[in-house]
């Protein structure tokens, strides 16, 4: 995606909104699934194996991969609005996918 980016000015304006609004709904997909699915699999395979003291790890591990997806999709919020405020009209604004409520903000 980094190279898409970096020769975002070649191509077509709207083709690069569709990579950035494609890389978002990627990483709130990600995000969502880090909240609803991973942990559940975390504690399951503690419990299962009795690998407690692996499974501190295991969560800082997920900790880390939700601050990076959040970060990705905060970036691709900044990029596209800062897009449509060059040109409304170049970039319409369709309707994509959120994270979940709680990963709509700031990681602590």
């Amino acid at each position: 995606m980094l190279i898409k980016i970096f020769f975002g000015n070649h191509m077509k304006p709207s083709q690069f909104v569709a990579h950035l609004r494609a890389w978002r709904e990627e990483h709130a997909n990600l995000l969502e699934r880090y909240e609803k699915e991973v942990p559940s699999v975390i504690k399951q395979y503690a419990h299962a194996t009795g690998a407690f003291k692996d499974a501190l790890y295991w969560t800082l591990t997920l900790d880390y991969g939700k601050k990076v997806d959040q970060g990705v999709f905060e970036w691709c919020d900044e990029v596209l609005k800062q897009t449509e405020d060059k040109d409304k009209k170049e970039f319409p604004r369709k309707k994509s996918k959120s994270p979940p409520q709680k990963l709509g903000k700031k990681l602590n």
